[in-house]
């Protein structure tokens, strides 16, 4: 076989330009500034280069925050891990200063948000307890949970509602840990998105599989209400968990806007935002492809919703939207 010859290329008539003329994306005016003793929170944050996750994290602070100001809907759709890595009074603090608005969840979070009001810690060893067949079998857990949906159902409430409103009830030693009983307790509507078998209450003895289906849908109407209002400057975003509720939106804006409503509404011009999604679970637009008419921007910040979170709680406005009955 002959022998294959590489002429090295002439690169003597190549066509060059003056730098300056070029668009850089990384600019002095980007770089992060230095931090000196004593320096406050804010200023640190203020101080982080305004590049790539860093200026997405700046961006929506600023975003949420225009829209809680303008007296817009903020609604966060998230699975059980922000409650698991210990955010959960940060959104609680979120919503009683009015800047979230409603909250969808999914069966998970309902399980883990309980469990913290109940005794003040959750979240069992999987590896361990599937050795044993111990896995989900808490009888306080499922016992509570199955009792009040089932009688939520009864009194024509959602599986969100219901079990923030027995949570308050029964006085649980750590309620204010719960974001079921702060929804409750300032009446924002937290719903929860469940299917039925994933949850490990729905192998306990005292599972009733209609109210479970009567209680997730009247959620699910519930939420379509309020993605109704999401038009505008309105914004929702994710964290964490399963995309049954993170996806939550999506599926009721066709809902909402193919209802038989009085006055027809327009697809909303929804803003998502992502700040614990693995990319590869969907590509980036945050909403089923089609002719709905209407933009949607999913912006994410990664996977490090423990430090997103707490900095968003100090980039935005500090004015308490409820009062504080506790």
């Amino acid at each position: 076989m002959p022998k294959k010859t590489f002429r090295p290329l002439n690169f003597s008539k190549v066509r060059t330009y003056p730098v300056k003329k070029r668009f850089s994306k990384v600019q002095s005016l980007l770089l992060g500034k230095t931090v000196r003793k004593g320096a406050r929170v804010r200023s640190l944050i203020q101080g982080l280069p305004n590049i790539l996750a860093a200026q997405s994290l700046k961006a929506i602070a600023r975003k949420i925050a225009r829209v809680h100001r303008a007296n817009k809907t903020v609604l966060l759709g998230m699975g059980a891990h922000p409650i698991k890595v210990g955010l959960s009074p940060l959104i609680i603090d979120f919503m009683e200063r009015g800047i979230i608005n409603a909250v969808a969840l999914n069966g998970a979070g309902v399980i883990h948000d309980f469990e913290l009001a109940y005794m003040g810690e959750t979240s069992e060893d999987v590896a361990a307890s599937l050795k044993d067949g111990s896995f989900g079998m808490g009888e306080e857990t499922g016992a509570f949970l199955n009792q009040a949906i089932s009688e939520g159902s009864g009194r024509q409430l959602g599986i969100g509602a219901a079990v923030g409103q027995a949570i308050l009830k029964a006085r649980l030693p750590h309620r204010r840990l719960s974001i079921l009983a702060a929804g409750a307790r300032w009446g924002i509507p937290i719903t929860s998105h469940i299917a039925i078998g994933t949850d490990i209450i729905h192998m306990h003895p005292k599972v009733d599989g209609k109210a479970l289906g009567d209680g997730s849908l009247r959620d699910f109407h519930t939420l379509t209400s309020v993605v109704a209002t999401l038009g505008g400057a309105s914004r929702s975003f994710s964290q964490g968990g399963e995309l049954g509720a993170q996806s939550g939106p999506s599926r009721a804006e066709p809902h909402h806007s193919e209802s038989r409503l009085p006055r027809p509404l327009p697809a909303p011009d929804q803003r998502g935002i992502a700040t614990d999604t693995a990319k590869w679970q969907r590509l980036s637009p945050n909403r089923p492809h089609g002719d709905h008419g209407a933009a949607s921007v999913r912006r994410g910040t990664g996977r490090a919703i423990t430090k997103v979170t707490p900095i968003y709680a100090v980039k935005l406005p500090r004015p308490v939207g409820l009062p504080k009955n506790r």
